[in-house]
């Protein structure tokens, strides 16, 4: 066995002969892959999320972002959030 301290060789393998024989490269495919590309500009939110107090109080937004603004400054006072299909009209908006 030759020592590794006299090795005229590359210090790693061409990726060529690395994936030679398995018939699959990820570089390769990779290329092949379609890929998305961004079709809208507009929100895509496909839910309500309805936050639920500990006292059972509960409120209803429309997005991400305004459920996570309440459930960030208020955290200590609520249970959970739950997450509505759109096409369900929400039925009580507010904490009241």
């Amino acid at each position: 066995m030759q020592n590794s301290n006299n090795y005229d060789g590359p210090l790693y393998a061409p990726w060529s002969a690395v994936v030679k024989g398995r018939g699959f490269d990820p570089v390769e495919h990779r290329k092949m892959t379609k890929t998305f590309t961004q079709t809208s500009d507009g929100l895509y939110d496909r839910h309500h999320y309805k936050i639920i107090a500990k006292n059972g109080d509960a409120v209803v937004v429309d997005n991400w972002a305004q459920a996570h603004e309440i459930w960030w400054n208020k955290a200590p006072f609520l249970d959970r959030i739950e997450v509505l299909d759109k096409n369900n009209p929400p039925h009580k908006k507010g904490f009241g």
